[in-house]
């Protein structure tokens, strides 16, 4: 379609008199996305759209010229019109995200002047298509959810004539994306080409010659009272004559059965409801612009609806009497099928409100960003849902108000679905948030530690009957519908994201703020209706540290476009997760172990010798009993603890001891200490040896010898004096016996005692 660089709209009263122009042009050297369409251009274009129609976040020039008009000029949509003089009367017309027919009101002096309307056009050429298939989507999973929790007894016979016209549009929002689907189409060609047929048996008089369908009646036929006349040859002794006309039965094909009865009761209803609604519409206190626009759908569908009842197939269909819910061609044969889901799905939209959809889908109005992240939310749900089975719980996004039911759907506002699931032995809480907000970290530390923040939607994993909270991981999804590639978000391979014209860097900056600020998470993602695809980003080797996005469009017939991948995606996540022998949950349990204290900001004299942090080093401190024994341990290179079984101080060869990485020499003689590294794992050894090596006088039958490599470090011997290692071993083990060595931790000496920098 060719398009405009400028274009003039009428200005009118509420009378429709003329008040005022608004001139709306292209910015110079203007790019292809700013172009002005109308309808006489070249086509008339879809009914749906009006004759002006703009691009959605563009920005244009604008002028108005009024000849009434006393003071500044201002609008009811001060965040489109930015005026650039002080009389208001020209500037700049931003469309932002909003789609749809806009309606706009211009004021002079608190008088209003008049009002004009034009469109706002998603740059997605299919997003028409798209909501309706979108709506359809909803439509579905809706019914399934009533269902399921609030399954009905069976359908209404007539129209609900309750509701205003906002109500009543939500119910035809569903009804339209049925009636413009190719399925439905599908399903009534199918049924008018190749209806249900019953044969039933009708009286027909015949002459008693011709051969007849043997019956019971025809015996009861030949013997009856009335005319007759003589049968030449006799038929026999008992029977000479015949009566001269007989009646008999004839199978006869009909399609006045249930099934057909059906089909013409259900259009008539849609037909009835659209009726209702085109009336209501005349009625509303919606403005003209948006009825009007609200009455040319309802019109269309009216249309077609009468054009199908006008089949002769229904000229010989009666009424329906009772519901046929048993009726098996309505349940199982091709297009009947189909019919009585989408007359299943429409009663459960109008006995469903959803107060989420005002914004979305009132008459003219489309914002197709918002409808598709509620899209993506039950698209997501629904897989969840397949991974819960009956432990699946949507009562919270589902319930019961003084009106009937309520889909609690709504932007800005939380909600969720809830199940469990067993993978791999381990049992799992799997939640799936819509719109949850996380601030300040609450008690269970789950929350934004710097900015609040608001994914659209969030998948939150815990394994149950763990005390750690380590077992708790959160991955994120943000809906993009005006994304067609990603690299429009995320950038080409090797680009530094300095040339931001080319796509939207801030759309990764922000999965890394879902990634990074918001307390375990483990990956945060962007969906989009796209056509290419792509592996998500991952931290290390393994799934999950991960950034990436995934493609999910609607689809006219069958499963959404890339439904498969997401759906193979979330249960990877869930499996990951539930493994015990990933690192990524390795990670986060020593993550979570580390920082389960407090912050530790002593200012300590670096340890070149460890090759471990401070905190995993363990640290055994050895007493010397006197002189002679430290000598031995200097001369020998080895530290004996006792083994003997009950004696006091006896280490076990399952104790803590034996894993130590160092040795901290102290005794009662001296004020310094001495540092070993340990060399290899302890050897056994009797007193016998111990004399041998010149040990002085052992007191015991076994010993556990150390073997030892001296640590030269004067600035820590120097820290490291003997109080501070007593004050430490007696913060650690009170109960320890008198010259036992205790095991503590590097970081325990650096801030438990003393041993500090000035």
């Amino acid at each position: 379609m060719a398009g405009r660089t400028s274009v003039d709209l009428l200005i009118a009263d509420e009378w429709e008199y003329a008040r005022g122009r608004l001139i709306i042009s292209a910015l110079p050297n203007h790019p292809p996305g700013q172009t002005i369409f109308a309808k006489d251009d070249v086509e008339a274009g879809p009914d749906e759209l009006d004759d002006i129609r703009l691009n959605e976040s563009t920005e244009y020039l604008y002028v108005l010229e009024f000849s009434q008009a006393t003071g500044p000029i201002s609008t009811d949509h001060p965040e489109m019109f930015v005026a650039d003089t002080k009389n208001g009367d020209r500037g700049r017309l931003r469309t932002g995200l909003y789609t749809g027919t806009i309606e706009v009101q211009f004021f002079s002096s608190s008088r209003i002047l008049g009002k004009t309307t034009f469109e706002v056009q998603s740059t997605k050429l299919s997003y028409l298509t798209d909501y309706q298939w979108m709506l359809r989507d909803i439509s579905d999973i809706c019914t399934e959810l009533l269902t399921d929790r609030f399954a009905a007894a069976a359908g209404r016979y007539s129209v609900d004539e309750r509701g205003d016209a906002k109500t009543l549009y939500q119910q035809f929002a569903f009804l339209r994306s049925v009636l413009e689907g190719d399925e439905f189409q599908a399903a009534i060609r199918h049924i008018l080409a190749c209806p249900h047929v019953t044969w039933e048996d009708i009286e027909d008089v015949t002459r008693p010659e011709r051969a007849v369908r043997p019956h019971s009646r025809v015996a009861r036929n030949l013997f009856q009272p009335g005319p007759r006349r003589m049968a030449e040859p006799a038929v026999n002794e008992y029977l000479e004559s015949v009566p001269r006309r007989m009646l008999v039965l004839r199978a006869a094909a009909s399609v006045d059965n249930i099934p057909n009865r059906f089909v013409k009761w259900l259009l008539q209803e849609w037909l009835s409801f659209s009726l209702r609604l085109f009336s209501v519409l005349g009625d509303s206190h919606e403005t003209k612009a948006f009825a009007r626009r609200g009455r040319r759908e309802v019109e269309k569908a009216i249309r077609t609806l009468e054009l199908l009842l006008e089949d002769d197939l229904f000229r010989d269909v009666q009424g329906v009497t009772t519901y046929p819910e048993a009726n098996q061609v309505l349940q199982k044969r091709e297009g009947y099928r189909y019919l009585f889901r989408m007359h299943l799905q429409f009663d459960s939209a109008a006995r469903l409100y959803w107060p989420g959809l005002d914004p979305v889908y009132q008459a003219g109005r489309r914002n197709v960003a918002q409808l598709y992240e509620y899209w993506v939310y039950l698209q997501l749900g629904r897989i969840v849902a397949g991974l819960c089975g009956e432990t699946f719980d949507a009562t919270r996004l589902i319930e019961r108000s003084p009106d009937g039911l309520t889909l609690r759907l709504r932007a800005g506002q939380e909600t969720m679905f809830v199940g469990t699931t067993m993978r791999f032995g381990r049992p799992l809480r799997l939640e799936c948030w819509f719109n949850k907000s996380f601030g300040t970290p609450t008690a269970s530390k789950e929350g934004s530690w710097t900015r609040p923040l608001r994914p659209d939607c969030s998948l939150r994993v815990e394994v149950l009957g763990q005390d750690l909270e380590a077992y708790v991981t959160w991955i994120h999804f943000d809906a993009k519908y005006r994304l067609e590639r990603m690299e429009e978000s995320f950038g080409e391979e090797g680009d530094d994201g300095l040339d931001r014209s080319r796509f939207r860097r801030e759309d990764l900056l922000k999965m890394h703020a879902y990634k990074d600020a918001i307390r375990k998470s483990a990956g945060a993602y962007v969906v989009y209706p796209g056509t290419d695809s792509s592996t998500p980003f991952r931290q290390y080797h393994e799934l999950l540290p991960g950034l990436g996005a995934f493609v999910l469009r609607p689809a006219n017939v069958g499963e959404s476009v890339g439904s498969d991948v997401l759906r193979h995606f979330v249960e990877d996540v869930v499996d990951h997760l539930s493994l015990q022998t990933t690192q990524y949950s390795r990670a986060r349990y020593w993550t979570a172990r580390a920082y389960r204290t407090g912050s530790t900001n002593e200012r300590v004299h670096d340890a070149p010798f460890l090759d471990r942090p401070p905190a995993d080093v363990l640290v055994l401190l050895g007493y010397a009993k006197n002189a002679e024994h430290r000598n031995w341990i200097r001369s020998t290179n080895l530290y004996n603890v006792r083994a003997d079984a009950g004696r006091d101080g006896a280490v076990d060869l399952y104790g803590p001891e034996l894993g130590a990485s160092l040795l901290v020499l102290y005794g009662p003689d001296r004020d310094d200490t001495e540092i070993y590294e340990i060399a290899g794992a302890p050897r056994i050894m009797t007193a016998q040896g111990l004399v041998g090596s010149n040990y002085p006088e052992p007191r015991g039958n076994l010993y556990l010898c150390f073997p030892l490599k001296r640590v030269e470090s004067v600035r820590l011997l120097q820290s490291l004096s003997r109080q501070v290692v007593e004050e430490v071993r007696r913060i650690n083990d009170l109960r320890a016996h008198l010259g036992a060595p205790v095991v503590v931790t590097w970081l325990d000496l650096c801030i438990g005692g003393r041993a500090r920098l000035d």
